[in-house]
């Protein structure tokens, strides 16, 4: 749906993953057993965490309709995760 709000405002998309989305999948790629299980956990709640407040702050900050109806839906399951 965010896809969408951004072709209907005719802005481009990058794609692919962010350098430190590439380091983290490098280093997770380089663990094993429980290393890797801690490590995962920690990104994943660290990028959790990152992707909530980006989403608290379009809803408090946002100007764009679209993208704040959004992030209002995302708040909630992000939360439940």
């Amino acid at each position: 749906r965010l896809g969408k709000i951004a072709q209907e405002r005719k802005l481009g998309v990058v794609t692919g993953l962010e350098k430190d989305l590439r380091d983290d999948i490098d280093r997770l790629s380089k663990l094993k057993g429980e290393a890797f299980d801690r490590a995962y956990l920690d990104t994943f709640f660290r990028l959790h965490e990152r992707c909530l407040q980006l989403c608290k702050t379009q809803v408090t900050k946002g100007n764009e309709a679209p993208v704040v109806a959004f992030a209002r839906e995302c708040v909630p399951v992000i939360e439940d995760h």
